[in-house]
This record gives C-alpha cells, sequence and structure tokens, in this order.
C-alpha cells in the first residue's frame, strides 16, 4: 500500500485524516497521490500527500461514530498525528462565514451534563488541540499561500472575502444546531467564554486520542470549512450548496500544513529520535538537566506496570511542559523584537509601524512596566498584556527568601499566565495556568525541599503571609533521582498524602 510503512504486520502512517462524510472523505482522497483503497474496516485511502504519509478514511457522522472508528484505527496504524478534516456551522456574530476555514482552539462539549432545573454543562469532555500544531496553522495563515490550493470554485463569488480563523472555541454536539435561539443551546451556551462554529465529531475524537495518550506521544487537531451560518436563511438548502467548497478549502488549507510539516523534516526528525529513546524521553530532554533517556523509559515502564492513573498524569503532565516550553521559545522571539523597537519599557507600547488587525483590537509588539517594577515585552492586545513574550518579576520585598527576579516566558492573556514557564530561584515549572494561577504540569524542584526533585502533575495556590505559594497539590508523580524512587498519589502543598505508593525504576 502506498504512502504507509508495514511495520511488525501493521501498517503505519504518519498522519491519518478523519472525515466524517462520503462527500468530505471524496474531497481529501481526490488530493492523495496514487491512493490506494481498501474497506479497513471503513472506506479507506492510503496515499502520500505534500510530501507526507497519509491514510483517510470515512469515519462516520456524530462522537460515538467517531470515537469507534478511531480507536480501531489508532490500534491499527499508530500515526503519530490525527486531523479531522470536514464542514462546520459558523457563527456571523463572531465573523466566522461561509467558505471561512476555522482551526479550533479548543472544543467543548455543550450537550454533556445534567438536566435539573435547566441544563446544567460539565466541562470533563472538553478538549485543548495540540499546541504545536496550533502555531504551524498561524504560520501557515499568515501566509495565506493555501488559499490557491484550492479547486473548487465558490458559490455567489465567496472567493474574495475568504478568510481563515485560528485559535477558534467551537461547540460539539450529537445535535445539529440550525436555531441558536433554541432553549437549550442558550443554556449550555450561558457558560461559554465564546463560540465561533459548532460541529459534530471532536469530542469523540478527542475522547480516543486522550486514551492512546497514556501510552504514546499523539497530536490531534481540527481543521473544518464553513458550509453554513448558524440562524441565517436557507437552512439545510443552503448548506448543500456550500458543503464540496467548505470541505475543498478546509483540505486546502491541511494540505499547506502538511507541506510545513514535510519541508519541516518534522516525521524525519521524529523517527529518529524515537529510535534512541522513548516519547517521554524526546518531550522531557531537551527541557530539563540531570534526566537520563535510560532513567526516563524506566520510569515510564515502571508506571505502566503498576496501572492506575500514574502514567496518563505523567505523560500529559510531559505534554504540557513541551507546549510550554514551546510557548516560551514563542515569547523569547517576541520579546527581542519588542526590544529592538522599544528600547525601555513604557506605560504604553507604541509599534505603530508592525501591528495587525485581529478582531476589531489592535495587536503589537512593545514593553509596559508595572508600578512593583515588573515589566513584560512581547505582544500585547490593545494595550493589555495579551499574546507571547517574557514577564520579568520581581520580589515585593528584600527580606524575601527568593529576592532574585523570576522570569515567565510564554503566552499571557489580559495580564495572566496561560501557558508557558515560570523560573524562580528555587523552582522552575513547565505548566498552564488558569486564571494566573499553575494547574497543571511540571515543576523542577531544585532547592529538594520535599525529598524529590521533580514533580508531574496537579499543581496549587496558597497564602501565606502575604505571600503567594505554588504547591504540588492533587495528584501526581515525584521523582527523586539519587534513589531512582517514584512517589504516586496525592500531594498536599508539596507533601505526599498517608495513601501514596512508592516505587523504584
Amino acid at each position: 500500500m502506498v504512502g504507509v510503512e508495514r511495520l511488525g504486520g501493521i501498517l503505519k502512517s504518519d498522519v491519518l485524516i478523519l472525515t466524517p462524510t462520503a462527500l468530505e472523505y471524496e474531497v481529501v482522497r481526490s488530493r492523495l497521490t496514487n491512493p490506494k483503497k481498501s474497506i479497513n474496516p471503513l472506506p479507506t485511502s492510503a496515499g502520500v500527500w505534500a510530501g507526507c504519509n497519509v491514510l483517510c478514511c470515512c469515519s462516520g457522522k456524530g462522537q460515538e461514530e467517531t470515537a469507534s472508528a478511531l480507536s480501531v484505527y489508532l490500534e491499527n496504524h499508530q500515526p503519530k498525528i490525527v486531523l479531522l478534516c470536514g464542514i462546520a456551522g459558523g457563527f456571523p456574530d463572531e465573523g466566522v462565514h461561509r467558505g471561512d476555514v476555522v482551526v479550533a482552539h479548543t472544543i467543548h462539549s455543550f450537550d454533556y451534563g445534567k438536566l435539573e432545573e435547566g441544563f446544567k454543562r460539565r466541562p470533563e469532555n472538553d478538549y485543548n488541540f495540540d499546541r504545536q500544531l496550533l502555531s504551524i496553522a498561524e504560520v501557515v495563515h499568515t501566509r495565506e499561500g493555501w488559499k490557491s490550493r484550492i479547486k473548487e470554485q465558490a458559490p455567489q463569488g465567496k472567493m474574495s472575502a475568504l478568510a481563515a480563523h485560528v485559535d477558534c472555541y467551537v461547540a460539539s454536539s450529537n445535535k445539529v444546531i440550525d436555531d441558536p435561539e433554541n432553549t437549550y443551546y442558550l443554556e449550555a451556551k450561558k457558560l461559554f467564554p465564546e463560540i465561533h462554529a459548532v460541529e459534530m465529531e471532536a469530542i469523540g475524537a478527542a475522547a480516543s486520542v486522550r486514551l492512546a495518550q497514556a501510552d504514546r506521544t499523539l497530536k490531534l487537531l481540527m481543521v473544518r470549512g464553513i458550509s453554513d451560518e448558524v440562524g441565517s436563511a436557507g437552512g439545510s438548502s443552503e448548506r448543500r450548496k456550500w458543503k464540496s467548497y467548505a470541505t475543498d478549502t478546509a483540505a486546502a488549507f491541511v494540505e499547506e500544513m502538511l507541506i510545513e510539516l514535510s519541508e519541516s523534516n518534522y516525521f524525519h526528525e521524529t523517527q529518529q529520535q524515537n529510535s534512541k529513546s522513548t516519547d517521554s524521553a524526546q518531550i522531557i530532554e531537551p527541557l530539563f538537566e540531570g534526566f537520563e533517556e535510560t532513567a526516563l523509559s524506566s520510569i515510564s515502564r515502571c508506571l505502566k506496570g503498576q496501572g492506575g492513573h500514574g502514567l496518563s498524569t505523567f505523560n500529559r503532565a510531559l505534554d504540557v511542559a513541551r507546549n510550554a516550553s514551546n510557548e516560551a521559545s514563542k515569547g523569547r522571539e517576541a520579546r527581542a523584537v519588542a526590544e529592538r523597537i522599544v528600547p525601555e519599557p513604557q506605560r504604553v507600547a507604541a509599534d505603530t509601524s508592525k501591528r495587525t488587525r485581529t478582531n476589531k483590537d489592535w495587536v503589537t509588539l512593545g514593553r509596559l512596566q508595572w508600578n512593583s517594577g515588573d515589566y513584560w515585552s512581547g505582544q500585547m492586545l490593545d494595550r493589555s498584556v495579551s499574546g507571547s513574550g517574557v514577564c520579568n518579576v520581581y520580589p515585593i520585598s528584600d527580606r524575601d527568601p527568593e529576592a532574585q527576579a523570576a522570569e515567565f516566558c510564554g503566552r499571557m492573556s489580559n495580564a495572566s499566565y496561560e501557558l508557558g514557564t515560570y523560573r524562580s530561584a528555587g523552582r522552575h515549572y513547565y505548566c498552564e495556568w488558569r486564571q494566573g494561577k499553575p494547574a497543571f504540569g511540571v515543576i523542577a524542584i531544585l532547592d529538594r525541599c520535599y525529598g524529590y526533585d521533580y514533580y508531574f502533575g496537579d499543581i496549587g495556590e496558597v497564602r501565606y503571609r502575604g505571600r503567594t505559594l505554588w504547591y504540588p497539590i492533587g495528584y501526581g508523580v515525584a521523582i527523586d533521582l539519587a534513589s531512582s524512587g517514584l512517589i504516586v498519589g496525592d500531594f498536599d502543598k508539596g507533601i505526599p498524602s498517608s495513601g501514596v505508593s512508592h516505587y523504584f525504576f
């Protein structure tokens, strides 16, 4: 079969593309070089697309069909990347129109919850897509060369106004949303910060990928073309006119992303890394000193042998740490440009020559200093600290034990940390943040104040004598390199609870 590799009786592909319907499947299949078809167990084509080995399947509509199909294909073909490609409904109030492309940052499951007095949505099934793939999508969106890869003619001459929307919030449900004023939908939507589009399969795909990520590194991203505008006139008949073109715009965007991956030798480099180390090692080795690849392999094997949530927590924290490190690199790049533009921190950054329009606000590069002495160098949104950059944080008092300046590198939103690295005198954090507080990731504990070197898992905040302190709080895995020991279980202010398990790797 062309475009896949047979290893140990398993047909392996670099990229698996899920297309829910036959129309979407045929549009994507038409872009493969010498596609070979099979029923495997669903309609499937294998071939080369934009220099990448691709497997495309017609996975079916809805969350359940998508989850079951993807589970089989992940087991049989072990792809490195899963892309969900097809159509969706867009919200014109958010600037999303027919023919546009939406790349999702977060998918919300809006029909999972509890019916009591009204509908109470539960967020457990929500999913954040892979940050590295989102970064590639941002590059593709900026270049706009993907538009030249669209093959079909747009109804009503849409091409001139065609747009791609990256970093979007999308709602997923088994229900087709034709009426945005429907009482059920309005109840669920109250809890969403903003919704750019709706679709029916991503939560199912995320469930399968989340389970597979317990054993290996796997990336997921969704790219959708907009075939209808929710609440607009026309309904199903108008949607049918736009389905083929909307699928083709999504496929054109995916093609440009695959070219970016191919030209950067992404899959070749990943294969070389895999021949030297485990997935865990290739994530963590560039980030932290003190680890050896053999030790990381032993940790993964030990946790896998014990069962429970230890391995999944460890791997998920590693994935967050990798994403945080990537964001930190982007932050340092943004700082370098900002410091060339604005030599000294100012109250208002002013780079009028390089700003771009985004969602009716101005994005600019500059530097801003607060009364505390802390200052930011990087991206700003409408004079607010938002985007990639570096924040230098100074202690409140010289009597503070950590009197040295700390540094956050990564992404902020409205002056609150979101994803990145935070380095202080005693600890380094590689984590995701919620409401400006560290929530989950990896802590390198340089002073070994808890008797271990690294912690992977839940993180919490405690106020003590006017200071804000961040601890391992919740479920996690602690590593003591000196004794080759693991502590797995619940932690409170960095201290393992009485019910933790101890292992040696």
